[in-house]
This record gives structure tokens, sequence and C-alpha cells, in this order.
């Protein structure tokens, strides 16, 4: 007996520890860090004004693209309608439900398989944020309990649900209740009816199996079982239970957000941290997608043109905000995720606004008399002869209307006038492209045609600068507290002056200039906008490459053509396919605005010059036109033959113009003179190498840079010797040192000479 009293004070002993144990230790216990801490963050990004533009899957593939869902934001018919599906005795437990969990097990005893499920909503929540994907087992159905009581221990039960709400399963790729109220019904969770928050409480318990749009019958059948349970509980009168029983189920699951791909990748691969999620970005995008579907449209146009790919970047010039990044034409498409606006491609002409811009920072402007002539300029790899795209060759023009016509030779010409490639890519860089180190050396004065490659968005950038009057702002991704001020590479925003304003001015008055372009592209082109605006095109060799870039006051745009495998498009010119799309992006911009042309700096005044010559004179000139000029580099003065004022007479030119003038160019034989003469050239010359011309051996060149091709004019006829360089035909091997080159004009008996200096590298 002593023994049996001894067993039942211990048995008694150990019930009353267990019950202890059982009612104190879940409030002991510290919770796990993933239950204890608040719901973490989605990570989401969104456009400026806070529209999601994508989603990021979490490690079971699902998505959650809003904030954490607090317990006052969990609307009253859905937590009623959650009890009634999951746990009706939810404020009556303590996170453990011994009746459930009884008759669970009963039903699997009698029926030999699971029939419902004992877990409580508490429990659910442990499962979801603990245990998810992870084996059952009696132990792991033990801590599920056990940490299922702790956290109902420190949490309110309005908490709890919210937290389930915020974690459970929705369907598809959708957690949480937020992002399945969109994704399902297409509106916020606050504005549910009691039928469709019984929807969203059915579908956590078999979300595949009760997909609405492949088993409505299924769901329909849990929804209207929740609602009459809601009705049983009080939640819903007979009214109200008769119109959520006849609400339809949603028809179709609008698709999840996926704009931008491009620029969300590359905030990605910046691997921001958690905290610092959800992004806001500067995207704007309404006109993202204007801009995608823009893009879209024309590209089918041009299928039959071989034009598979394009790439768009808008920026708004106050800020240096990007308010469109597209980067393919569908993401999900053939090289659909190769953003192309980074891809280094040859820009053909449209690197030459910053040719002439270099050039109006000296003593150029759009009055400047620029040489399109059959032009032959050294080069440590022989001469360069640049050619314009119609073949053509039009003698003296304008800056003003070399540029807006686009013509080659000029553009080469007054690069070479200005100190080369090196000047091209300095103010290439200073406007914001990352020009490759040695470009200048490898490509020399050919680089204004386009010879190195850039890509669409550090060009974008350059003209935005442009658009500035010289000012460089370097774009924004990033939205932050205090404005639209991150960079797209995350840092600090970078604004200072890059290009003198006065130059800057002229560029952009010229590129506004239908009339200065009408040559090339016709007065009615797709450049001309129905309100100012500076265009550029830009087509590369062989149709490879199809650019066009454009801005106002507002916006700059840049847009690009081509291939994803560098194959040549067919005949399609940047007028004909890029200048198409940045037109209709620039008229849905500034729909509804009044779009005026930017004042004059005061560093710019205007004067009077002769058309063709670009002399300052009279205004009842017979040539006179206004134009602009920079106050501190104003055009000469008529210093020639006063004859220059006389219409009937020769118009004077320099000597340069002395191939032109008597060539099959000239389309008015007897119109212009050299000015040393007065009368039209007759006497032949040595075109190249020009006298005291320095040439340089480098080894890195074919035939290490000996080879010298000799020409003049005119081109047949000659012949050629060296007292110290051997010469074949018109080919001159070349040697360290000074050296006289002569040569003779059979036809008229005529003997030149130039002298060259050759060094080693």
């Amino acid at each position: 007996m002593k023994i049996l009293r001894r067993a039942a004070v211990f048995a008694g002993a150990v019930v009353l520890v267990a019950a202890a144990a059982w009612i104190w230790g879940p409030r002991l216990t510290p919770l796990p860090a993933a239950l204890a801490e608040p719901t973490p963050p989605p990570a989401l990004i969104l456009d400026r004004h806070g529209i999601p533009l994508s989603h990021q899957l979490d490690p079971e593939q699902q998505v959650r693209r809003h904030s954490p869902l607090a317990a006052a934001d969990v609307p009253p018919h859905l937590a009623a309608a959650l009890i009634a599906a999951e746990d009706r005795r939810f404020f009556r437990h303590d996170g453990f439900d011994v009746l459930a969990t009884g008759r669970a097990l009963a039903q699997l005893v009698r029926h030999r398989r699971v029939v419902s499920g004992g877990s409580t909503i508490t429990q659910q929540v442990v499962k979801m944020r603990l245990h998810r994907g992870q084996p059952r087992s009696p132990g792991t159905k033990f801590r599920e309990v056990w940490l299922a009581r702790a956290l109902e221990a420190r949490f309110e039960k309005q908490e709890i649900l919210a937290q389930y709400l915020d974690f459970a399963d929705f369907g598809g790729i959708h957690r949480g209740a937020r992002q399945a109220s969109l994704a399902w019904f297409g509106r916020p969770l606050e504005d549910l009816s009691a039928a469709a928050c019984a929807t969203l409480a059915a579908l956590p318990q078999s979300p595949a199996r009760l997909d609405p749009r492949r088993s409505p019958d299924a769901l329909r059948q849990r929804r209207d079982l929740i609602l009459r349970a809601m009705a049983e509980a009080g939640d819903l009168d007979a009214e109200a239970l008769a119109r959520a029983l006849a609400e339809p189920l949603p028809e179709a699951r609008p698709e999840a957000p996926f704009a931008a791909p491009h620029a969300v990748a590359h905030l990605l691969a910046l691997r921001p941290e958690p905290s610092e999620f959800p992004l806001r970005t500067t995207i704007d995008l309404a006109i993202q997608d204007e801009a995608k579907r823009i893009l879209n449209l024309h590209l089918a146009r041009l299928e039959r043109h071989h034009v598979g790919q394009g790439a768009i970047h808008v920026i708004e010039n106050e800020t240096g905000a990007i308010r469109a990044w597209v980067g393919s034409r569908d993401f999900h498409g053939p090289n659909g995720q190769v953003d192309h606006s980074a891809r280094p491609r040859s820009p053909g002409s449209a690197l030459k606004p910053f040719t002439y811009a270099a050039a109006f920072e000296t003593t150029y402007g759009p009055w400047s008399l620029v040489a399109d002539v059959p032009t032959a300029l050294p080069t440590p790899s022989g001469p360069f002869e640049p050619r314009n795209f119609d073949r053509n060759f039009r003698g003296p023009v304008s800056a003003r209307r070399a540029l807006g016509s686009s013509l080659n030779v000029p553009a080469v010409r007054l690069l070479a006038d200005t100190g080369g490639a090196a000047t091209l890519v300095d103010i290439l860089c200073r406007a914001g492209v990352d020009v490759p180190d040695g470009a200048a050396q490898r490509h020399g004065i050919g680089i204004t045609l386009g010879n190195s490659e850039v890509t669409l968005a550090e060009l974008t950038a350059a003209y935005s600068t442009l658009a500035r009057l010289g000012v460089r702002r370097d774009p924004v991704i990033l939205c932050s507290g205090k404005g639209e001020t991150g960079t797209s590479s995350g840092e600090g925003s970078d604004t200072r002056h890059a290009i003198d304003p006065a130059a800057a001015w002229l560029v952009g008055d010229i590129l506004r200039d239908n009339e200065a372009r009408t040559e090339t592209f016709g007065p009615l082109s797709s450049l001309l906008l129905p309100f100012p605006c500076a265009v550029k095109t830009g087509t590369s060799t062989d149709f490879r490459d199809n650019w066009a870039l454009g801005y106002t006051g507002s916006y700059t745009v840049g847009v690009w053509l081509g291939n994803s495998d560098n194959s040549p498009m067919r005949g399609v010119t940047g007028s004909d396919g890029a200048a198409r799309i940045l037109h209709e992006i620039m008229v849905f911009l500034h729909r509804g605005e009044t779009v005026e042309e930017p004042p004059s700096p005061g560093t710019v005044i205007q004067v009077t010059v002769d058309a063709v010559t670009g002399s300052l004179v009279a205004e009842n000139h017979p040539r006179a036109r206004r134009e602009w000029a920079a106050y501190h580099a104003p055009p000469p003065e008529a210093r020639h033959d006063p004859r220059t004022a006389n219409p009937a007479a020769p118009i004077l030119l320099p000597p340069e113009f002395a191939p032109w003038i008597e060539s099959q160019w000239n389309p008015h034989p007897g119109r212009y003179a050299l000015v040393s003469t007065g009368e039209a050239p007759g006497n032949p010359r040595i075109l190249f190498p020009p006298a005291e011309a320095t040439l340089i051996l480098d080894p890195a060149l074919p035939h290490g840079g000996r080879h010298l091709r000799l020409s003049a004019h005119p081109p047949d006829g000659w012949t050629w010797r060296s007292p110290s360089l051997a010469i074949e035909d018109n080919l001159a091997l070349l040697t360290p040192g000074e050296h006289i080159i002569q040569g003779t004009h059979q036809p008229s008996g005529v003997t030149l000479e130039t002298s060259i200096t050759v060094r080693s590298r």
C-alpha cells in the first residue's frame, strides 16, 4: 500500500508538473525569429506613382508584392470567412483545439484517410512561417502545437489572423490576401464583398484544386459552404446571404505586373538589402507602356525588312529621371532578356552633333563655311576618303546645312580642323558617354561617322546634356525620400557643366531647323514634329543599326532598332525606322502641352552673313542671311574681292574647293572662283600627302603603316618619284626621315613636289 501511495503521489506530481509545463511552458518559450519579428517588407519595385512594376518570387516561387497586413486592415467579412473556413473555435482556444484534433483523429481511424485537419489558424501560421515544405512528422506536429500556443501568448487574435492572411497561398504564384485580392478580383482588399471574402478564404485549403479557372464548380461549392457558416455564426443576415450566393466567381485572373523588366533587373543587380524594399523607381508606367506599345507596333511593320529588336530610353531633362526603359521588344521572346539599350552599337551619324558642339566651342558657328569636296585626310594608316550617303559632293555648305542634312564629308573635315578624334572623344566623355580607352587612336577622325560603338542609354543621356544647354546630370532611376536623386548606379546624383551653353544651344537650333535638313530628309519627314523638337538620326554601315535621338525642353528620347545577332536590316534608315517611333513617343509625351523653342542664352547673338561664304555682310547683300553666332566667335568680315557683293560676279572660295569647282559635282560651272586668282582653277594639285605633313610608322597598323597612297587632282595621268623613297605606281614605301615627293601630271607636263617627315612610334 505504501508503494501504491508513493506511486500515486509521484504520478500526481508528474501530472501537476506536466500541466504546469503545458500551461506556462509556451509562455516562457522564446519564439523563433521568423515568428517573433515583424513580417519583412516585400521585394517590391514600384513606378514613380507607387504602381508595382514587377514582382520577385520568394523561395517557394510565390509573390507577395504588398506591405504587411496590419490587424486593423483585415476586413470584418474576411476575418469571419476565414474563421468559418478554417477554425470556427478560433476565439475559444489558445492555439490548440482539442476537439478539432480529436475529431480529425477519429475520422482518420474510421475512414483510414484524412477527412479533416485539426490544425488551428495559429498552427497554420507556424507551419507557413517555419515548416513550409518540410515533411510531416509527430515531432514537427508537436512543435507546431507548442509554438502556436507560444504565439497566442504574445499576440492578439486579430494579429494572428493578419499573419495568416499575409502568408497564405491563394493559388498560382500569389501569396498574401492583398496580392490575391488584386490578382483574382482586380481591386484592393478593403473593397471586397462578402462573397469575394468567402472565395479568398476558400482558396488556401487547396489552391490548385479550387482554382477558379479550372474548377469553378468546386470553388463555388466551397465558397457557398463558408457563406452559410458565416450566416449561422451571425455574420450575415438572410438578405446578405442571398446576395452573396448569387454573386459570380471571378472570371479570370489578371496577369501579374511585369513592366520595365530591364530596369528592374538593373536594380536587383545592385543587390539591395531587404530593408531597402519597396524600391520606388523614376519609371512612369504610363510612359513605359506607351513606349513599348509604339515600339512593338513599328517592329511589326518592319518585320519584312528584317528588323527584329529595339530599345527606348526616355529621360526627363529637369531631373535626369528615366521615365521609360525598354530594353527589348518582348522580355520573354528571343533575346528578349538582353538589354539592347546597354549594348554598345555603332551610332552612325548620331555622334555628329557633338562634333559640331566641339567646333562651336571654338571659332566656328552655324554660319561657318565647310567644304563638301573630294577629300583625302592623312591618318597613320593612310589617307581617309569619306563619302556622303548619296555619294555626292555639294561644294560650299554652311555648318547649319551640313549638320541638318547629316553630310559626312563636312563633319570629318570639321573634326580634322578642330583637333581630330581626341576632340570628339573629350566632349563625348564630358557629356556622359563612356568612350573606350584608345578609341581616338583606333578610329581616327572617322569616329564622327560612328566608328566607335556607344550604348543607347549613354547616348540618350548625352543628348539630354545638350537639352540642358550643356549641363550634365547623370541619369536617375531611383527615387529617394528627398526626390529623384539616386542614379542608375545607386550612387549620388552628379550634375556639372560639361558643354559651353552657346555651343549646345546652337546645335539644338540646327537640329530643330526643318529647312536645314530638307535637302536630305525632305520637307515632311518623320523628323518634323508639330512643335519645336531637336532630332538627329543615325544609320550604321550595312544598315546594322538604326538610331533616332531627340529632345525638347522637357524630355529626351533615344530609340535604337536592329538585330541581336548584328545582322543587317534591309535598307531601313534612321528616318524610316527609329525616327517614326521617336515621333510618336514625343507626341504622346507632350499631349495637351504648348511646347516652345528654348530661349537663346545671352552669349548668342544674331548676325547677317553671306549665305554661301559665311562672311559678315550688309543686310542689303544679295545673299544676306540672318544667322546665330556665339558672341566670342563672330564670322570674319568679308575681305576678298569686292565683286562678291555683285550677283553677277563669281563667288570666291578658298583653295580647298579647287578640285570640286572644275568637277562634275559642281552644278554651276563658272559661278565659283578661287580667292587667290578670282578665276576657276585649272592647275594640277597634289592632294596627299599635304606639304610638310608628319607621318608616323606604327607596328600595330597593316604593313607597319609604311604604305602611303599618293593622290592628286586631276586623279589620272600622274607619275611619281622620290630621291629617297621607293614608289611603285602611286604607292610609296615609307622610311624614317625627311623626304621630297615629286608628281608629274603627264597631260599638262606640270611637275609638283611636296615634303614630308616620317617618324617611328
